[in-house]
């Protein structure tokens, strides 16, 4: 599996209960972290990125000792790429040469969680599209953790106009407790259709931004984008 800098912003917060498997990094790393959770295609992921001064054989020479046996070697491009189960994980380190050393992504898969929450994401959704205008659909749905902040992303699509959007967007962010603040037209967001806006919505602990577009399809495009504090939740 390939790791890509903008595919793994996605996800939900980690289940506390399960004990996830750590990859030791080489010592001579410098390491960041993707946030505290996430999730990609349904599937609950850790995932840090390193940089490191060392070539890129010697930096796979010591996280092939770390991850141990057995373990999978592949190719994609000039990328290398090791892959071991680990009970209901899996482990994925991609590697690839940069000017100056060695840059990675470390990945850690619950495969055995993504299996027992699917039927829960699904009656999520179910439970979005009961709120949302007649015909809608549901292009993607994915949130992130970081500290105390829970972010999530809705992008849904339907054959409503901008405005009857626009209505329901504030008639259900004001079920959940946010108020619109703002509304832009097409003429002063310049990346969105002719006929759309873009709209600022905050409530206690938590706000939003909704951006109203037109797909090539002619059907309306709402990207959601909703950030709460934490301790805010009940």
């Amino acid at each position: 599996m390939a790791i890509g800098g903008c595919a793994v912003l996605l996800g939900v917060p980690a289940r506390a209960e399960r004990v996830w498997p750590v990859i030791d990094l080489p010592a001579h790393a410098q390491s960041w972290s993707l946030g505290d959770a996430l999730e990609v295609g349904g599937v609950p992921m850790r995932i840090r990125g390193f940089l490191s001064d060392r070539p890129r054989d010697e930096v796979a020479r010591s996280l092939r000792q770390g991850l141990g046996r057995p373990m999978v070697e592949s190719r994609v491009g000039d990328k290398l790429i090791l892959g071991r189960a680990d009970g209901g994980f899996y482990l994925t380190v991609q590697l690839e040469s940069v000017a100056g050393g060695t840059r990675a992504w470390v990945a850690v898969s619950d495969l055995e969680s993504a299996a027992r929450y699917r039927e829960r994401a699904q009656s999520h959704a179910q439970a979005w599209l009961q709120r949302l205008p007649a015909d809608s659909r549901i292009l993607s749905q994915t949130a992130s953790r970081d500290g105390q902040r829970l972010s999530s992303q809705l992008v849904y699509s339907n054959g409503a106009g901008a405005a009857l959007n626009g209505r329901a967007l504030t008639a259900l962010m004001q079920e959940d407790g946010l108020q619109l603040q703002h509304e832009a037209a097409a003429d002063a967001a310049p990346h969105v259709a002719p006929d759309g806006r873009v709209m600022w919505f905050k409530g206690a602990g938590k706000e939003a931004t909704a951006v109203i577009g037109r797909l090539p399809d002619g059907r309306a495009s709402v990207v959601l984008n909703t950030v709460t504090a934490l301790e805010a939740m009940p």
